[in-house]
């Protein structure tokens, strides 16, 4: 039986789960069904000019400003500038990158290559653990 990871643990020890990618031009509509299907809130788009991510944020901020997503493609609301955290970096690095970035997933990267995306729920679910195995949740919210 595996361990369940704590915050100290290295970033890798969350990965389970391959990748899930969508194309830069496919349409808002294809990549939503990726996301609803996958059961992820965000995918990492291949073949974009630079590391990019389309999270379900990013596809309600399309349809905000009037996209149509049987038309409009991903590359017109994936976001470009996307914030890394390295495999072996803590959990807790993790935990501090999304917060001081207000993100809630980050792409892993490995030899600088991204390999997988974690989420907050991800990140969440080891601190909760955490509390609960070390007695730390104990009269916080009693």
């Amino acid at each position: 039986m595996t361990a369940t990871p704590a915050p100290h643990d290295p970033v890798r020890a969350l990965l389970g789960r391959p990748l899930v990618t969508v194309a830069a031009n496919d349409s808002l509509r294809s990549a939503s069904e990726t996301l609803s299907q996958e059961l992820v809130g965000a995918v990492m788009v291949r073949d974009a000019t630079t590391p990019s991510l389309l999270s379900e944020r990013d596809v309600v901020a399309g349809i905000a400003v009037g996209a149509d997503p049987d038309t409009a493609l991903v590359d017109y609301v994936m976001t470009d500038y996307v914030v890394t955290v390295n495999i072996g970096d803590s959990i807790l690095d993790a935990v501090d990158r999304m917060l001081m970035n207000e993100v809630r997933h980050l792409p892993v990267e490995d030899d600088g290559k991204v390999v997988a995306v974690i989420s907050e729920r991800d990140l969440l679910a080891v601190l909760a653990n955490h509390a609960h195995a070390t007695g730390s949740d104990r009269g916080a919210f009693s």
